[in-house]
């Protein structure tokens, strides 16, 4: 298997779990599952080919889809940790609204 095929291969099958993964951000255990699966991928699969890019040049194709994988990585990180800081939020408020009724 070429680099490009195993990058193509690499990057489809985390495509397809960071959009499972934006979908259920509001779904804990469900979000959980996916992000489980992320990790796998990334730790598995992605340490051969970073080893295999190394050892040539990377085209501006593969950079481009590399950098792309990577903002939607940021992306689901960014909204996840938007629902953390509403989570938060929310907690505080019914801490607050509850030690005020006393």
């Amino acid at each position: 298997m070429t680099v490009n095929e195993m990058l193509e291969e690499f990057l489809d099958a985390l495509d397809t779990l960071i959009e499972s993964a934006c979908s259920c951000v509001d779904d804990a255990p469900k979000f959980q599952k996916v992000n489980e699966s992320i990790t796998k991928v990334m730790s598995e699969s992605w340490p051969p080919i970073a080893e295999a890019i190394a050892a040539i040049e990377p085209d501006a194709e593969m950079r481009a889809r590399i950098t792309k994988m990577s903002e939607k990585l940021a992306d689901l990180e960014a909204r996840t940790r938007a629902r953390l800081v509403w989570a938060d939020d929310f907690e505080d408020y019914i801490r607050e609204s509850v030690t005020q009724r006393r």
